[in-house]
Order: structure tokens, then C-alpha cells, then sequence
């Protein structure tokens, strides 16, 4: 995958675009640039929430958006002023989140929606012919 990472003339306000092929190596190579990119952007916990809302989003890309190995997950982030502003796009068939995130009921998977609802101030679904999984920390 490819990644462009710059940062203002203040040093606070960092952007970030990856663009990733959809397969579970993935997820850690972005877990590996956000940190390295905005490491000093953010506050440590902070940090920490955004790469594991990252991790969620991607993994659901890569698991449930029927993708194929041409295709690409993007993830891009803004922080400005200490707000993260994030999306997770793809061109898969898109999903209607559920009322209230949770796990299937075989307990054997769902939390992510959840982790991702616990942790972000705001967050949707959007996209007409991609997924567009948008976040905001305050």
C-alpha cells in the first residue's frame, strides 16, 4: 500500500492518507503509521483510542466489504487542534449500522461497532457506490 503522512508549520495539525490492499496484514501496517505519524499529535490514551478505532473500521473492510485484491481501503486523518476527524472508505457494497452496536449472538464477533461507538464522540455510515465509515475524537 502506499501512505503520505505531512504535518503544518505548528507541528500539531497532522494529516494522514493510507491506501490499503484488503487483507489482515493491513491492519497493522496502518496501526504502525498512525502511531509513527502522530505520535506527539495526541495525547498517548488518545493515540491509543484512535489506532484501535482505526483497527476496527479496517478489519471490518477487509473481513465483511467482499473486496477483491485489486481493490483499496482508505484511511485518512486529520487532527487539527487536538479534534481527530477520520474515514474509512471502500468500495464495497456499504451497511446500515445497527441501533445499538453489539456482539452477534454467537458471541463470535460484532464488538467492533461497539468499541468504535464507546470510543468516538460522533460517528456514521455514509457512500453511494463506496463505504464511508466517518469518526470524530474531540
Amino acid at each position: 500500500g502506499t501512505t503520505s503522512a505531512t504535518a503544518t508549520p505548528r507541528g500539531m495539525d497532522v494529516e494522514l492518507e493510507l491506501q490499503l490492499p484488503p487483507e489482515p496484514g493491513s491492519v497493522s501496517l496502518a496501526r504502525r503509521r498512525i502511531a509513527e505519524s502522530l505520535d506527539g499529535a495526541l495525547e498517548p490514551e488518545r493515540l491509543e483510542d484512535l489506532i484501535l478505532i482505526v483497527s476496527e473500521l479496517l478489519t471490518n473492510s477487509v473481513l465483511h466489504a467482499g473486496l477483491s485484491t485489486g481493490d483499496l481501503v482508505r484511511v485518512s486523518l486529520a487532527v487539527r487542534g487536538g479534534t481527530v476527524r477520520g474515514e474509512v472508505r471502500d468500495p464495497g457494497g456499504g451497511f446500515v449500522p445497527p441501533e445499538e452496536p453489539g456482539p452477534r449472538a454467537d458471541l463470535g464477533g460484532g464488538w467492533g461497532l461497539r468499541v468504535v461507538d464507546g470510543l468516538c464522540d460522533r460517528w456514521g455510515v455514509n457512500g453511494v457506490g463506496e463505504t464511508r465509515v466517518w469518526f470524530e475524537l474531540r
